[in-house]
């Protein structure tokens, strides 16, 4: 039995400064898979960064001994998966693929609007995977996001993540609602 050692998500509610959702017409939507012990802290909270809310909406659950985890169908144009729960050190790989072929990923970009892929990448079969996210930390919580770009819309991501032990502890992987 594999027992990861974490901050409860209230802290982790507390430290990143989600609270309550009041409504703002610049909100995002995001559809979340959840880790199963946070989706009563998160599902229904917002999530500010960079100047936008973000709507978390827990869709799904996975749980801490998980192999790996996705965005499932929520959005029409992208699908995320990540392979881990937790990682060793603050560079996330991300696979992407997007969900018709008609809708090619173009860029991939950080939350700082780096560009960590361009290309055209139309496998709606396969996944690509995007290397180096960072989490950026905020009062304790971490979390990452960004954008993939296809032919016809931008799609945000965000991953919430805490720490422990020295490793990174998912809490969480959500995609815009499109």
């Amino acid at each position: 039995m594999k027992i990861l050692k974490q901050p409860t998500a209230a802290a982790l509610l507390l430290a990143a400064g989600l609270s309550a959702f009041s409504a703002g017409a610049l909100a995002k939507d995001m559809k979340c898979n959840c880790l199963n012990d946070a989706e009563s802290q998160l599902d229904g909270k917002s999530f500010e960064s960079g100047g936008t809310t973000y709507k978390l909406d827990c869709k799904d659950t996975f749980k801490s001994s998980s192999d790996s985890y996705s965005t499932q169908g929520w959005n029409d144009y992208v699908k995320l998966k990540i392979g881990t729960t937790s990682w060793s050190s603050n560079d996330v790989n991300i696979q992407m693929r997007p969900r018709k072929s008609s809708e090619c990923m173009l860029v991939v970009t950080d939350q700082d609007k780096k560009t960590r892929w361009a290309g055209t990448y139309c496998d709606t079969g396969n996944y690509k995977k995007i290397t180096d996210f960072d989490f950026d930390e905020k009062n304790g919580s971490y979390s990452l996001g960004g954008a993939v770009n296809t032919a016809t819309k931008q799609n945000i991501f965000l991953v919430l993540a805490t720490k422990s032990d020295g490793r990174f502890y998912s809490n969480a992987l959500c995609v815009e609602n499109k």
